[in-house]
């Protein structure tokens, strides 16, 4: 079944016409807010120390990250905190994951108490965020949700903080927080900031009954207040170096006509079984797709295409293609569970899109053929580049 193209809704929004969105220099660096209900239209707000002040009492929900849009009107770079959440059916389990994670923070990297900000989310989560100052990433940068995706593979792997959401680090219009001190319809409780001694002190019990009121104060000082942390600047500054030499690895390739995306030449099989149903968005990086999820309606964190499933075109000598989703409900599927969703027919479609030969189907459904198999590494493109660590399609 194709799940519902819910993205039209979202992109009929027109900011220019809409009062509630700001007035901004094209230069501006913004924002988007919305209404607790779902599918609302996402507002534009000028990103700012009075941020706060402006918003109305309506808002919500707030992205985490600034942008500022490019001259065809796409976010061209991002400014804001590292950032991580957890979610899980057991609340208990993401605060003994966010205590790990904090105390690897400290520890290993030297970060003051003081610089890490944190919250309960009211449900079933926690949020962090360390301010951009404190690892030397004021002026922000375009990859900047990819960098902060790897840094904190580095700073907290699945291994110590297995309910840490991996699929929020979006590009696009970027992910959206509720903001504290709002009460939430669904739970009657309110996101509120705790206290790193909070976290590492109180029981999950009394820590939840912070969250039945709005809790207001001064829990952290000032970001002007902070210093550098050396041994995050360190970190931000080598996993920045990666990410972008991946980027212009990707870009290289698709110079050299390996990967040419925009033109759908040598783009795979996957990108045009994924076109003939009308799935594919926007090409995030040269070879690379957002894309909808064949299960989106399972998962239980983000939007349509907001950049956490994704296509990568292959590589030389490949047909395929690789598919990757961050969200948890897909972690154990493989493109061979995308390519059951397929028709016999479609695949024919699909190869003759791509400019292949026909095969003989022998088997009424859509397989991999015996001289081309997909990739068998999982859900994506999660090979590492020999030494970094680093996942590379």
């Amino acid at each position: 079944m194709t799940p519902p193209d819910t993205h039209s809704a979202h992109a009929a929004h027109e900011p220019r016409a809409c009062r509630q969105c700001e007035m901004m220099t094209p230069e501006a660096w913004r924002r988007h807010w919305k209404l607790e209900r779902p599918k609302r239209p996402w507002h534009a707000i000028t990103d700012g120390p009075d941020l706060m002040a402006r918003l109305p009492r309506s808002a919500h929900f707030l992205t985490i990250l600034a942008y500022r849009p490019g001259p065809d009107g796409l976010p061209a770079a991002y400014q804001g905190p590292l950032y991580w959440e957890g979610d899980a059916d057991d609340p208990a389990a993401v605060l003994d994951d966010m205590r790990r994670c904090v105390e690897c923070l400290r520890v290993a990297y030297g970060l003051p108490s003081a610089a890490i900000r944190l919250w309960l989310s009211g449900g079933r989560g926690a949020h962090g965020t360390i301010p951009p100052h404190v690892l030397g990433a004021d002026a922000g940068h375009p990859l900047l949700p990819d960098i902060y995706q790897a840094m904190l593979e580095t700073l907290c792997p699945r291994a110590i903080a297995p309910t840490f959401d991996r699929g929020i680090y979006n590009h696009g219009k970027g992910r959206m927080w509720r903001l504290p001190n709002r009460r939430r319809t669904d739970t009657g409780t309110y996101k509120v900031p705790i206290t790193l001694a909070e976290l590492l002190h109180k029981s999950y019990p009394a820590l939840e009954r912070l969250t039945h009121r709005p809790r207001k104060g001064a829990f952290w000082p000032a970001e002007t207040a902070l210093d550098p942390c050396p041994g995050l600047v360190q970190l931000y500054q080598q996993v920045r170096a990666r990410v972008e030499a991946e980027a212009a690895r990707a870009l290289a390739h698709r110079r050299a006509g390996i990967h040419a995306g925009a033109a759908q030449a040598g783009a795979g099989l996957l990108y045009h079984l994924f076109q003939g149903r009308g799935w594919i968005d926007q090409e995030l990086s040269p070879g690379k797709w957002s894309v909808l999820c064949p299960w989106e309606a399972q998962h239980t964190t983000g939007q349509p295409y907001d950049t956490s499933t994704v296509l990568f075109a292959p590589h030389a000598g490949e047909a395929w293609g690789w598919w990757h989703c961050s969200h948890a409900h897909c972690a154990g599927r493989t493109i061979h569970d995308v390519l059951a969703l397929f028709s016999a027919q479609e695949l024919r479609d699909a190869r003759r899109a791509a400019g292949l030969p026909p095969v003989a189907d022998t088997s009424g459904g859509c397989k991999p053929d015996a001289d081309e198999p997909p990739p068998t590494h999982g859900s994506g493109p999660l090979v590492e580049e020999q030494g970094s660590g680093v996942p590379v399609p």
